[in-house]
């Protein structure tokens, strides 16, 4: 009979490291969680939030268990829909290194301008706080959204940021 085990990680100490970018320590965190999944009789994970993909690489190599990339899903599905341009709303992280870098070579990860960067990663923030949006942050989102689509020419702007479920409903 299948089984679903779960762990759930804080998420200010996630966001915390992953903005500072203690891979690191983010990455041995991480894997302390697995380890108590793979106690737990997990024989696969998936980290399904964004944040924590800044540490991928340090965590392939001490995860405890074999990982479902979600990384890797998003790089596959931008290349079939054969996407040219695109720019990253989400956390800071995120934004700043286009998903990680993981997009290079795969498509033009176009960047906002420093204050739509500032204003997109802290309205992110207050999802991620409030688990809800204001309309006023939805109308302020949707316009950068807007202008850079047609400052940039872009094909899609990748919502990399799982609270966003909350607010775009």
């Amino acid at each position: 009979t299948p089984r679903i085990v779960m762990a759930h990680a804080d998420v200010q100490t996630v966001m915390g490291l992953a903005n500072g970018r203690r891979t690191r320590q983010l990455a041995d965190y991480l894997a302390a969680l697995l380890g108590q999944l793979a106690a737990a009789g997990a024989q696969i994970a998936a980290i399904p939030a964004f944040a924590p993909q800044v540490c991928a690489d340090e965590l392939a190599e001490s995860t405890p268990l074999p990982l479902i990339s979600l990384l890797d899903s998003i790089v596959d599905e931008v290349r079939r829909r054969r996407l040219s341009r695109v720019a990253v709303f989400g956390a800071r992280v995120t934004i700043e290194t286009g998903l990680f870098g993981r997009l290079r070579n795969i498509t033009d990860v176009v960047s906002a301008e420093p204050e739509e960067i500032e204003q997109v990663s802290n309205i992110y923030g207050s999802i991620v706080k409030n688990e809800r949006a204001s309309s006023n942050e939805l109308l302020i989102l949707r316009t950068i959204a807007h202008s850079l689509i047609e400052r940039e020419n872009l094909d899609s702007i990748l919502l990399a940021g799982t609270d966003f479920s909350c607010a775009l409903h």
